[in-house]
This record gives C-alpha cells, structure tokens and sequence, in this order.
C-alpha cells in the first residue's frame, strides 16, 4: 500500500466532480473519510484497468 498525502477533496454530485488533491479521481469504487480528533485520513479503493498489445509475451 502506497501512503500519499491527503491535502483537499472535492465532491460535487450534481456536476459530477470527484477531485482528491486537485486532479480528477476515476473508477473509485470505495472511500472512508475519518478523523482521530485533529487529524484526517481517507481511503480511497479503485479499480485501475491494464491492456496489452495484440502478441506481446509474458516474462516469468
């Protein structure tokens, strides 16, 4: 797991906005926002998606 720092989220509904940091968030599919008083932490789950060329070979 990859820790990053949480500095700003934005959520709009209505305009369909999901931004984490300033930059656009796509294909999350799970968030829990907490606080342990004076300090906030996010999760965020998302699915990324990897596609190969059409006779590329695997390294094992």
């Amino acid at each position: 797991m990859v820790e990053k720092l949480f500095n700003s989220i934005h959520i709009d509904l209505s305009k369909g906005i999901f931004e984490l940091n300033g930059e656009e968030m796509k294909n999350v599919n799970d968030m829990e926002l907490s606080c342990d008083g004076r300090n906030w932490f996010l999760r965020v789950s998302k699915d990324e998606f990897y596609t190969g060329t059409r006779g590329q070979k695997v390294k094992e």
